[in-house]
C-alpha cells in the first residue's frame, strides 16, 4: 500500500520507469510505483520493457494510420471542384483548400484566405448562420458575383452530440455555367412560346370564323374536321400557357397554391 507523508503527499519506496520511444524519439514514460520496498524484480523490469516496446509500436502504428488518413483527406479536399473553408467555434479559419482560394480570391494568388478578406469579398462570418436563422442545425445559402462568376455559398454548422456547436463549414461552388444554361433554357421557352402563340391565335381565330360560317356554308364532314383542328389548336395554346407559367415560377414571379 502507499503510505502518506506528513504533508499528505504520497511517497513510494519502489518504482520502475521505461521510456516510450517512437523512431528514436522519446514521447513518454511508463512507470510502475509501489509503497513497498523492493517490490519489483529484474523480471518485472523485463516485462515492463516488453510492454513499453509494444505500447510504442502501437502508438507508432496509430500515428502512421492517422497521418495516412490526414493525407487522404487533404488530397481529397485539394482535388475537390468545390471550395471548402472550415472555421472553429471562435470563427477562426482552420482549413481552406486551393479551390476556395481561387473562387473567393481570384485576383490574389499569394495572400492567405483570412476571415477579414472573406468578409470583404462575400460579407460572410460564421456567426451569420445563427444570427439570421436562429437555429444551430440550419443552413445558410447565398449567391455572389465575383469577377463575373456566379459563386454559390452554402454554410453548415458543425454540431456534435455532446459538445454542441464546434464550428462551421463553408462550401463555395461556381454555378456560372448552370446559371447560363438555365437562362438560355428560360429564354428558349419564352421565345418559342411567344413565337408559337401568335400564329396559333391567328389560326384559332380563322377556324372560329369558318366554323361560324362567316366565310360561307360548310358541310357536316368539313365542320367535323375543322372542329378537330380548333380543338388541337386550343390544346397547344394551353400547353404554351403551362410552359410560360413554369418559366414564371422558375423566375420567382408566380407562387403555387396546392389544393
Amino acid at each position: 500500500a502507499v503510505t502518506a507523508a506528513s504533508d499528505d503527499r504520497p511517497f513510494f519506496e519502489s518504482f520502475l520507469s521505461v521510456p516510450l520511444r517512437i523512431e528514436g524519439t522519446t514521447v513518454g514514460m511508463l512507470y510502475l510505483l509501489s509503497g513497498e520496498n523492493g517490490a519489483y524484480s529484474d523480471d518485472d523490469r523485463i516485462v515492463l520493457d516488453i510492454l513499453a516496446n509494444q505500447t510504442s509500436e502501437s502508438v507508432r502504428r496509430l500515428k502512421a494510420m492517422l497521418s495516412r488518413e490526414q493525407r487522404k483527406i487533404g488530397q481529397l479536399l485539394s482535388d475537390m471542384q468545390d471550395g471548402v473553408v472550415m472555421f472553429d467555434e471562435q470563427g477562426h479559419i482552420i482549413l481552406a483548400n486551393r479551390r476556395a482560394h481561387r473562387l473567393l480570391l481570384p485576383d490574389d494568388s499569394t495572400s492567405p484566405l483570412t476571415l477579414k478578406r472573406l468578409n470583404e469579398v462575400v460579407d460572410f462570418s460564421p456567426g451569420l448562420i445563427l444570427e439570421e436563422t436562429g437555429k444551430q442545425n440550419s443552413t445558410w445559402q447565398r449567391t455572389h458575383t465575383i469577377k463575373e462568376r456566379q459563386i454559390q455559398l452554402t454554410a453548415y454548422p458543425i454540431i456534435l452530440e455532446r459538445k454542441g456547436y464546434t464550428g462551421t463549414v463553408l462550401v463555395a461552388r461556381d454555378t456560372t455555367e448552370e446559371h447560363l444554361h438555365e437562362e438560355k433554357k428560360r429564354e428558349f421557352l419564352s421565345v418559342v412560346s411567344h413565337e408559337l402563340r401568335t400564329p396559333l391565335s391567328s389560326i384559332n381565330a380563322a377556324l372560329d370564323l369558318v366554323l361560324e360560317k362567316v366565310a360561307g356554308d360548310i358541310n357536316e364532314r368539313q365542320e367535323k374536321y375543322l372542329d378537330m383542328a380548333r380543338t388541337a389548336c386550343r390544346r397547344i395554346n394551353r400547353l404554351i400557357d403551362d410552359l410560360l407559367d413554369i418559366e414564371r415560377y422558375a423566375r420567382g414571379r408566380m407562387e403555387l397554391t396546392l389544393q
